[in-house]
């Protein structure tokens, strides 16, 4: 039996190696290449390529080069660029159409994903994020279901505290905030 799971594992498939190198450098563990994965398969087979290693370790220069050659998008400018997306939406529905409560329904659907997602970065971005990889981790997945709690809260709360709420308008302005992430990646900063 484990030689027929050996069999269904051993695919070579690009994601399925990409995952490993991934799993790899996100918990910091240095012997997933000896360790078996999930007790059905052991990374080694995944992490070469014709016996040579697929990643090389860079020295400290070529890490350095690499950083300012890509350099990382900072979350607070995406919440930034939510926030001017929404104030603008929430301008042009209620220019639009003329009606207030248009106009507050989508301010309202902006404020829902940019008042989690700010919470997210600060959370993210705190001393306790960044001790080692598994805090990391944990940070991330903790921070993660308290922006979705607080976005359901919110959602929630929506028609106590709009009067007069138009849903279509405030989903309009959740969807249009939250595409503000895509965008985002476009105009990441090049050097």
């Amino acid at each position: 039996m484990l030689g027929a799971q050996e069999h269904v594992w051993q695919l070579e498939e690009p994601e399925l190696r990409n995952f490993f190198h991934i799993i790899k450098g996100f918990t910091g563990f240095a012997c997933v290449e000896r360790a078996h994965f999930w007790n059905l398969m052991t990374a080694p087979a995944y992490l070469e390529v014709d016996g040579e290693p697929e990643f090389k370790v860079l020295t400290a220069e070529e890490a350095r080069r690499l950083r300012l050659k890509n350099p990382p998008l900072s979350p607070w400018r995406i919440v930034a660029g939510q926030v001017v997306v929404g104030v603008l939406a929430a301008l042009l529905a209620w220019v639009w159409t003329g009606q207030s409560s248009v106009g507050w329904s989508v301010a309202y659907g902006a404020l829902v994903v940019v008042l989690p997602a700010a919470l997210f970065a600060r959370g993210l971005m705190g001393r306790l994020s960044s001790v080692n990889p598994a805090s990391a981790v944990a940070g991330f997945f903790l921070w993660e279901m308290v922006k979705l709690g607080l976005s359901f809260a919110l959602l929630a709360l929506a028609p106590r505290m709009v009067p007069g709420l138009n849903w279509l308008a405030m989903l309009g302005g959740l969807v249009v905030t939250m595409k503000v992430y895509w965008v985002a990646l476009s105009f990441a900063p090049k050097r």
